[in-house]
């Protein structure tokens, strides 16, 4: 007969469903990211006098620097289909991977979205030993 509860804290801890689980991250809201740059454009001159528009180019936050507004004709063509047709900006990490990122994420200067999908991973395979364990 198997019991319906653990025998100890270690068991419950492998067989239980609250343990901490992490999987890598593909994409961040459908944000697209490349080893190789990403296609991206100045902002043009309508865009410079719109008064709603925010120049992005040159922000920088955590790792990333905001290199461009993402080009969505080019990247098709590199890419195969852009994934949404709303404004995204490409971002540059310090590692060298490019991102998109949207402007109100790049606005809000969020400290953990400041660096790409493959530094956040790797930060958290860095710090995994600091995770609470009984």
């Amino acid at each position: 007969i198997a019991a319906s509860a653990p025998i100890n804290k270690q068991a419950a801890m492998a067989t239980g469903r609250g343990g901490e689980h992490y999987a890598p991250p593909a994409h961040r809201n459908n944000a697209i990211s490349s080893d190789v740059m990403l296609p991206y454009r100045g902002p043009s001159r309508e865009e410079l006098i719109c008064p709603d528009f925010h120049n992005l180019v040159g922000v920088s936050w955590g790792r990333s620097v905001v290199m461009g507004i993402f080009d969505h004709e080019r990247a098709e063509v590199v890419i195969g289909s852009a994934k949404s047709r709303k404004q995204k900006w490409v971002i540059r990490c310090a590692c060298g991977r490019f991102e998109t990122r949207s402007s109100k994420v790049i606005r809000a200067a969020i400290p953990r979205t400041g660096h790409c999908a493959h530094c956040d991973h790797t930060e958290w395979l860095r710090n995994r030993h600091k995770r609470p364990h009984g």
